[in-house]
């Protein structure tokens, strides 16, 4: 085959992955309480203090809960993690936020609850109906959970 043909495929089949990365992407909006995904009310979502949220089905059945965790040094942001709290499955992750390239973390929940949530729909935990994957929570905690607490050294 030609060396142009060869290029032309191979431009072709980038352009068409691409593009069908993108059709397949969900849109995160939160309008007040409310969580839409590609513009339909799917979850609610709640803060419940400082660096810290729940969301919610829309029938008010808590799927999750974030907060950000000081690690007991609160003068000292370098060793704070989170905990991400799948609250029907009775499974959670412990993580520090550098630690992955998601962004996760911070004082905005807004903000945070949207990384949160298009982190789960990337991951496929969260389907765009709002419904969560058990199967996918699993691979999930294992990809992601680094048991901070388990492997902390506390002196009392």
């Amino acid at each position: 085959m030609p060396e142009n043909f060869k290029m032309k495929s191979l431009i072709l089949t980038v352009i068409f992955m691409v593009t069908c990365t993108f059709m397949y992407a969900e849109t995160v909006e939160l309008n007040g309480n409310l969580i839409k995904i590609d513009g339909k009310d799917v979850l609610k979502f709640e803060k419940n203090k400082i660096a810290s949220f729940s969301i919610y089905t829309i029938d008010g059945e808590e799927l999750l809960m974030y907060r950000l965790h000081d690690n007991e040094t609160p003068g000292d942001g370098n060793d704070d993690y989170y905990v991400l709290n799948f609250i029907l499955e009775k499974k959670k992750i412990e993580a520090i936020p550098a630690a992955n390239t998601t962004g996760i973390g911070g004082m905005n929940v807004k903000k945070t609850s949207e990384k949160v949530v298009n982190w789960l729909l990337r991951e496929k935990v969260l389907n765009a109906d709002g419904t969560l994957n058990a199967d996918r929570i699993d691979i999930f905690i294992s990809k992601y959970d680094e048991n901070i607490r388990d492997r902390t050294f506390r002196i009392r």
